[in-house]
């Protein structure tokens, strides 16, 4: 009750978190806290993509899995006091993930935490911390696992960068099938895309694998699937010509 949080929380058994009543916490009420022996940690689960957010005092480190932070998220920002509360928020990519807070001072406290699972909060450059790429095998452009997708199409389309894909997986990507209409025999064409994304999702088609490529179509669907995805389905305005063929892509650049 001290956080004002639906999230289930574990602590260390010898060196428990516990709420304090206080006039300076963050929300005026009460906040969490513990005694400063053997690195007191408090810890909870959560299922992402989303948002993580809570309110942290006395320079308090956290970890999310196997990464390490401390003071404010945007390295922009200045160092708050001690005393101060600061507000923290950290974005999370698909899959099951450990959060633990760590007390490191007398003042270190924790307060009014939540959790949002929501994709399009996730920026790329957190997205690639969180799934342990370094260097080269950070950039937009690079493919860790050597699956023929970038790094920027593996988030764009919310898959790991590392794993192989899976059944799942490739029904986030664009796939076409045929639909006869009234001009013809007309591919469509279904994806995943981020909500309120910072990236444009432009498909396109062509008659050969090597173009030219048109992005000439109908939106046909938009379906809101939750948790910030969309499922789109398009439809090629040129038929398939005779015993010709016609392809399919989705490209994506910045908006």
């Amino acid at each position: 009750e001290a956080l004002d949080s639906t999230l289930l929380f574990a602590t260390h058994p010898e060196a428990p978190w516990t709420g304090r009543l206080s006039a300076q916490s963050a929300d005026g009420v009460d906040h969490a806290s513990a005694d400063l022996t053997n690195r007191p940690w408090l810890e909870t689960i959560v299922e992402g993509p989303g948002q993580l957010r809570f309110w942290s005092r006395g320079h308090l480190e956290w970890q999310v899995n196997e990464v390490i932070f401390s003071g404010p998220p945007n390295a922009q920002q200045s160092l708050p006091e001690p005393s101060e509360w600061a507000l923290q928020q950290v974005a999370l990519p698909l899959g099951t993930h450990s959060v633990r807070w760590f007390k490191t001072s007398s003042l270190s406290a924790l307060d009014q935490v939540s959790y949002a699972p929501n994709a399009s909060l996730l920026p790329f450059d957190t997205w690639a911390l969180l799934n342990d790429l370094e260097g080269d095998d950070a950039r937009p452009d690079a493919d860790p696992n050597g699956d023929s997708l970038s790094n920027r199409a593996a988030w764009a389309f919310g898959l790991s960068p590392t794993a192989a894909r899976n059944a799942d997986d490739e029904a986030r990507l664009p796939e076409g099938d045929l639909l006869t209409t009234l001009l013809g025999d007309c591919l469509e064409m279904e994806f995943y895309r981020r909500m309120d994304s910072s990236e444009d999702y432009l498909p396109k088609f062509s008659h050969s694998p090597g173009g030219p490529w048109t992005a000439l179509y109908d939106q046909v669907e938009v379906e809101d699937l939750g948790n910030g995805w969309q499922r789109i389905r398009v439809r090629d305005r040129i038929p398939v010509p005779g015993k010709g063929q016609r392809f399919g892509r989705v490209e994506i650049s910045d908006q």
